[in-house]
């Protein structure tokens, strides 16, 4: 008799891990609560253009297990992602290069990184012993007081709606500087998009006679049912509600159609992140993005909102705890959490995908 399986989310972590129990002879029960698969990924065509609406998501990896997994089902195409950050200095290449640190410091790049460098060590001096205590000493210790005012202060305060001296300091961590002029965004081995789009390429992942998706938020009174249905559950969303709790703090985004004429300006780019002004952090222009430069109606904005959607952790010390908390709680109930919700942790699409693969690979192995 096949083992059965209930994975709560469809997202990348949730079909990754039903296609591998899938394909290793399990029933597997997928249960999502919005109408399409996919989650933050779905995308949809309009007049030949892919429209991501929950904003640009591009696949990078180093990972070869992880590329050849997606490639199985559905040809990617090689992108070289490029995105421009408005500052009052004017736009700047994103993330930082050589052709924005002289727009920053309005000179050539040798003095400007002589300059960045002497910010760097003044701000090591005044904050001595405090670099990793949040994301603004951080921040400063490590690109100086003139980039964080020009291109960090505003976005983060916006995007995180706090002062950035609140935000975790692991967040940082995912800043850089690229020592080059080529303005390319990720310096992963493989970077690519899905010639026909996410969910098209999620639907061939869920193509399996083993899995089953059923349209259904799963609350707390579902979880007895579940765990007694089922041999195994995986929870991909947030744990507190399975637990009937409120869940555990996110930064929410809600996404909008705009109508920005600084796109017009920089009809190479598809992607704006507003770091000196106004009520957005990021807008996507799908035409540019998608190199059909006529296309100019598919422009979608992001701004945090209460209502939006949820995202990113905010991972302070005590919302760890909560979660940490709320995941052993599970755990002793009989329910595995993993990905970005269940693991309440920042990942990109290739570790979702390995996370996926690697959560039912455990499980089939310990049944072995």
């Amino acid at each position: 008799m096949k083992k059965k399986v209930a994975i709560i989310g469809a997202g990348f972590t949730g079909l990754s891990a039903a296609r591998t129990f899938a394909e290793a002879g399990y029933d597997v029960q997928v249960f999502e609560k919005e109408e399409t698969i996919g989650g933050v990924c779905s995308d949809y065509e309009k007049d030949g253009c892919i429209i991501q609406k929950y904003g640009p998501h591009i696949f990078h990896t180093n990972d070869e297990t992880a590329y050849k997994f997606v490639c199985r089902f559905g040809e990617m195409k090689k992108f070289e992602h490029r995105a421009k950050a408005r500052t009052k200095m004017g736009f700047i290449d994103y993330p930082i290069n050589y052709n924005s640190l002289e727009i920053l410091y309005a000179t050539d790049v040798e003095r400007a990184i002589h300059m960045m460098n002497d910010d760097i060590e003044i701000a090591k001096t005044i904050f001595e012993g405090e670099r990793d205590r949040n994301f603004r000493v951080a921040a400063i210790c490590n690109l100086g007081q003139r980039i964080y005012d020009e291109v960090i202060h505003h976005y983060t305060k916006l995007q995180w709606q706090r002062d950035p001296h609140q935000v975790p300091f692991e967040v940082f961590s995912r800043m850089r500087i690229s020592y080059d002029r080529t303005g390319l965004f990720f310096p992963d081995r493989w970077v690519c998009l899905p010639v026909k789009g996410y969910s098209v390429l999620f639907a061939a992942m869920a193509n399996h006679p083993n899995i089953h998706i059923q349209p259904r938020h799963v609350v707390a009174c579902d979880l007895d049912w579940l765990t007694d249905e089922y041999d195994y559950t995986i929870n991909t969303g947030p744990c507190g509600i399975l637990l009937g709790e409120e869940n555990n703090e996110t930064l929410k985004l809600e996404f909008g159609y705009i109508d920005e004429p600084a796109f017009s300006l920089m009809p190479q780019h598809g992607v704006i992140n507003y770091c000196d002004s106004g009520p957005f952090t990021r807008a996507t222009n799908y035409g540019m993005f998608n190199g059909i430069p006529g296309c100019l109606d598919f422009i979608i904005s992001e701004r945090p909102s209460k209502n939006g959607l949820e995202l990113y952790p905010v991972r302070t010390k005590n919302n760890i705890k909560i979660h940490e908390d709320q995941k052993e709680r599970l755990m002793r109930k009989g329910v595995h959490t993993v990905g970005r919700l269940g693991d309440y942790k920042y990942i990109n699409m290739d570790q979702a995908v390995l996370n996926g693969i690697g959560i039912a690979k455990s499980i089939i192995e310990w049944e072995e």
